[in-house]
């Protein structure tokens, strides 16, 4: 006698019982637990990636392009770093490297902190133009500038600079701010430490 054979189609309610036992233990097991939370895990790993590529990215064009100034010499806030094409003019804002002959003095001094290794500061004087110091204060070209202070904020003696003619690829560079050690302190800077020129867009 021929057996009959049964039929396991998905519309008999023993095989989904059993499919559907199956299915439950499977959910339950440590397999599919460790597996489900193998995926998250791996998921927010990579989410974490991704942000942190994306902080990089941003933190790199920020400062390959922007500077925040905190120094009350010139104006607080954000500036736009722009390449130095043709002409510097008077009153272009220059973002230059600190000469190297008073380094020591505005480390030692506080100045700027160790990491900075540029100062923010204003064309006042290019070449040709005749820099005088007076009794009354700072000149170019027989016109009042700004007084000249002795002493910084400190007490502390400041250098002294001669009068003399800017020459050829010099700039004489002053902060916006009175008291700012600037060009008035250690003179006009050679066009070689200039990074950039700089456009002010936030103010703090």
């Amino acid at each position: 006698m021929k057996k009959k054979k049964q039929n396991f189609s998905i519309k008999n309610g023993k095989f989904t019982k059993i499919f559907s036992d199956l299915k439950e233990k499977l959910k339950n097991s440590k397999i599919y637990n460790f597996t489900i939370k193998t995926i998250n895990e791996s998921l927010e790993i990579k989410i974490i990636i991704l942000l942190v590529m994306l902080l990089y990215i941003s933190i790199s064009t920020f400062n390959n392009n922007y500077i925040i100034n905190n120094s009350s010499s010139m104006q607080v806030g954000i500036y736009k770093m722009i390449p130095i094409k043709g002409e510097i003019k008077k009153g272009d804002i220059i973002i230059t490297k600190i000469p190297e002959n008073i380094k020591k003095l505005v480390y030692t001094r506080g100045y700027v902190i160790p990491r900075v290794n540029t100062f923010l500061k204003r064309v006042a004087g290019t070449n040709v133009d005749k820099i005088e110091k007076k009794e009354d204060g700072l000149y170019i070209n027989d016109k009042f500038i700004k007084k000249i202070s002795k002493l910084d904020r400190l007490g502390r003696p400041l250098p002294i600079i001669n009068n003399y003619t800017i020459k050829e690829n010099e700039y004489f560079l002053l902060g916006d701010d009175e008291k700012s050690f600037d060009s008035t302190y250690f003179g006009a800077v050679n066009k070689s430490l200039f990074k950039s020129k700089a456009i002010l867009k936030i103010k703090f």
